[in-house]
């Protein structure tokens, strides 16, 4: 299989935000995400419409949801997401406690559904 060069067919940008949790108050049980600098990954994205995303996640229904196509390399920085960030629109990470987000990984890349927020 050709491995896919994201350089040349990338459409767009993911923005992965990795957040450190501190807890502000112990008797309260108060906690706090501060995020780190984005991390910026060329991919292949699009947009997918309410039918297509009842075929491919098993009837979970979103307003936004999107597949990218993301180079393997980045598998590890995925994992440690806490919000991701598709052209404009706040996305669940992998770290998030719904989880809204599904990898699939393939020879070369991962392929990604995310639901926005």
């Amino acid at each position: 299989m050709e491995r896919l060069d994201f350089r040349q067919h990338n459409n767009g940008f993911l923005k992965v935000f990795i957040a450190k949790e501190t807890t502000d108050d112990y008797t309260e049980n108060t906690k706090n995400l501060t995020y780190y600098n984005p991390i910026t990954i060329p991919a292949i994205i699009s947009e997918l419409t309410s039918e297509q995303l009842f075929w491919k996640s098993g009837g979970i229904r979103a307003d936004r949801s999107f597949q990218v196509l993301i180079d393997k390399k980045f598998r590890e920085t995925l994992r440690l997401s806490n919000k991701i960030n598709i052209n404009g629109v706040d996305c669940y990470g992998y770290r998030n406690k719904t989880t809204k987000m599904k990898m699939k990984e393939m020879d070369t890349y991962i392929e990604l559904l995310a639901w926005g927020k």
